[in-house]
């Protein structure tokens, strides 16, 4: 029996309101072996008022879940033939009971995004659970015998505030390289996260079991794409697939919008949800007025302001600008330092937090991102990280004359400084299947400069490689393939996942990722190279999307990121005091920096 019980799940569950503020409950066992604590942000049957967190009809199963089951209402049709009654149309219902019924099996069934917790008050077993793409996020410490876990890591921290807990060194490291923590990982060395298609199964004095119940298996495709089919067919499979998810994943009893910027991964989105353009819906766009210089020096706001504009236009949508507020983003800068032991380090997700805010005022509850299609399709340096293995492949002579170059921080440097980086083999001692992510900051000889190499080397395998789960398909698989499962395996649950629910969930807005259908994901990781990239081009089978069916002019833009000027940096930097706060702070002194770190 666990003491205190009732403080502890009361104090978690308060501290998550933010991400359900409709609804709230907890239930605690009467022998006070388990406590659940469940919070409820009401988007499917947003009316009902079942006691949170639901429990069965005999009382002895209960679930804490957060998500949606896309396919609700066609499994509470498969459960009813199977002798279940409901009492709401929730989708949490048909996920307890399909639970009860079938088991783990039942996630086999599931479209949808996840996490949850099952307890069985009779067999004295939980069942923890994350859905194939870590769309959602599972926190969890095992200590002195008792499991906490949560949505977000501070609840778990508050609980564990008397354990000396230690910050994790080598996250610290991994979050300079990649901006996150390893899959798994967080700041903290005490707690973890569920790796995505993962179970997590505990019962009364036995070893916890984690437990694969699913992967990606793009093999279905493989037959497909090697008898080369035409275009039109490609898109014919890739159209279906989309429609699929977008009827689905569009809500039935809450408003939503979509974030509309000038790139095509968005207006695909945006051609989907307004079902070409038959359906009237809302867009919106955040836009920079600071002016000045940009981060990206290529980078021209007006530009991108015009072509948002212009899809709209195209597609009838009704469009809502919000201008860029930098005084809020140093306050959410601020507030999210002190709770950013998850690990994602990426202050992007600032623009998430200021669209749920606009989106909170005009009462909707839900938006459409499009991560993942350039995970999937292929950033612009990941064709350049294709281009140079296809090129070692037929230079096999040169290959390891630079392999040889590479494995020496000098020669890196002469080659930088001979505008040669395109020769550069990163990890020249591996011999495995590795590549540089798009958000990788820094190159690998940089980061030896501040830190000793025993203390990293193994950090650059965090990201950019795959898990040998898939050990069976990789033969299979070419290059710019191996890329897109990396990114579907590690970044995207990770790293872009986390960044949306830290963003959005903020300001108690669900955010919906399409591209990350496991159907789609599947297919277009399946599809071999020429569909992501030709000559300095990425994302070609994309680009042809937009061109037939949106702006021709749209699908040749360029893809330049967030609308950050310089002048908003400062500003930041400046309000937030970062460089005397770094310089006054004492905590680098514990880690294995070299001296001039700071």
């Amino acid at each position: 029996p666990i003491k205190n019980l009732k403080k502890k799940i009361s104090e978690m569950t308060l501290m998550l309101r933010h991400r359900g503020p409709d609804q709230e409950g907890v239930f605690i066992s009467n022998d006070n072996l388990c406590a659940i604590g469940n919070t409820r942000l009401a988007i499917v049957d947003p009316s009902c008022k079942e006691k949170l967190p639901m429990k069965s009809r005999n009382k002895i199963q209960i679930i804490t879940f957060n998500g949606e089951i896309y396919n609700h209402d066609h499994l509470r049709k498969y459960l009813k033939k199977k002798g279940c009654n409901f009492i709401s149309k929730t989708d949490t219902e048909v996920l307890l009971n399909g639970l009860i019924l079938e088991g783990e099996s039942f996630l086999s069934k599931l479209d949808g995004m996840w996490t949850f917790g099952f307890y069985n008050q009779k067999k004295k077993k939980l069942i923890l659970s994350r859905d194939v793409l870590g769309e959602r996020h599972l926190f969890f410490s095992i200590n002195n015998g008792v499991i906490y876990f949560a949505s977000e890591p501070l609840p778990i921290i508050h609980q564990l505030k008397k354990e000396n807990l230690e910050i994790e060194t080598s996250s610290i490291i991994s979050t300079m390289f990649f901006n996150a923590v390893a899959p798994g990982k967080t700041l903290i060395k005490k707690i973890e996260k569920l790796k995505p298609g993962r179970n997590l199964v505990i019962e009364i004095n036995k070893n916890p079991k984690n437990i694969l119940f699913r992967k990606l298996h793009p093999e279905k495709w493989f037959d497909y794409f090697a008898s080369d089919p035409p275009y039109e067919k490609v898109f014919k499979n890739f159209n279906e697939i989309m429609q699929e998810s977008f009827k689905n994943r569009t809500p039935l009893d809450v408003p939503y919008i979509t974030a509309l910027s000038g790139g095509i991964d968005s207006a695909i989105v945006s051609l989907y949800l307004s079902n070409f353009k038959k359906k009237k819906i809302d867009t919106i766009f955040l836009r920079d007025i600071w002016g000045g210089s940009y981060i990206n020096p290529l980078q021209n706001p007006e530009e991108e302001y015009e072509a948002t504009n212009s899809t709209s236009n195209k597609l009838g949508t009704k469009h809502i600008e919000v201008v860029y507020d930098y005084q809020e983003s140093v306050k959410f800068l601020l507030s999210e330092s002190e709770k950013a032991f998850d690990g994602m380090m990426n202050p992007a997700f600032i623009v998430h937090r200021t669209l749920a805010n606009k989106i909170k005022k005009i009462n909707k509850k839900v938006i459409f991102m499009s991560d993942g299609l350039d995970e999937l399709l292929g950033y612009p340096s990941d064709n350049i990280s294709y281009r140079k293995n296809e090129y070692f492949k037929k230079k096999r002579i040169r290959y390891n004359f630079f392999k040889f170059l590479s494995k020496n921080n000098f020669s890196k440097k002469i080659l930088r400084r001979l505008k040669l980086n395109n020769y550069i083999l990163e990890n020249p001692e591996i011999n495995f299947f590795n590549f540089a992510p798009d958000h990788t900051h820094g190159q690998k000889d940089f980061i030896e400069n501040i830190i000793s190499k025993s203390e990293f080397n193994n950090i650059f395998l965090s990201f950019g490689t795959i898990e040998n789960i898939y050990d069976d398909i990789l033969d299979n698989l070419d290059f710019s393939q191996k890329m897109s499962l990396s990114y579907c395996n590690k970044s995207l649950p990770d790293w872009y996942n986390l960044r949306s629910d830290k963003g959005f969930f903020g300001s108690s807005i669900e955010c919906r990722l399409p591209f990350q259908d496991p159907k789609l994901i599947e297919f277009l990781i399946a599809a071999p190279a020429k569909y992501r990239f030709e000559k300095k081009e990425s994302k070609i089978f994309a680009r042809k999307i937009v061109s037939d069916h949106i702006l021709k002019e749209l699908s040749v833009r360029r893809k330049y990121g967030l609308p950050f000027s310089l002048k908003i940096i400062e500003a930041c930097e400046k309000d937030l005091r970062i460089n005397e706060t770094i310089r006054e702070s004492n905590f680098f002194d514990q880690f294995p920096f070299k001296k001039d770190f700071k």
